[in-house]
């Protein structure tokens, strides 16, 4: 393999994620839009399932504990559901 050629996976930094650097314009527009009000509000984000590959029904949540570890020690509050549950599409599995 050559040096020049691009990696196969593409993979957000550690730091990246932290920084916000690799958020979803979803959260970028929030923040403007309540900044550009002259609002101060707490938000909440939720995270849900939407989809199963090929329709399988269910499947076993897990890297919460890596979502805990990715965010500490930044001034948020953070549920999800416990490493192991069984989940299905739409159902909720962490809240912001």
């Amino acid at each position: 393999m050559s040096d020049n050629r691009k990696p196969a996976f593409y993979q957000a930094s550690e730091d990246d994620i932290r920084s916000g650097a690799t958020t979803d314009v979803y959260f970028q527009r929030t923040v403007h839009i309540i900044e550009g009000a002259g609002l101060d509000r707490e938000v909440r984000a939720e995270f849900s399932v939407k989809g199963l590959p090929e329709d399988v029904p269910w499947a076993v949540f897990a890297g919460l504990e890596e979502v805990f570890a990715l965010l500490h020690g930044i001034d948020l509050d953070l549920r999800g559901i416990a490493e192991g549950t069984i989940i299905r599409p739409d159902e909720p599995v962490m809240e912001i």
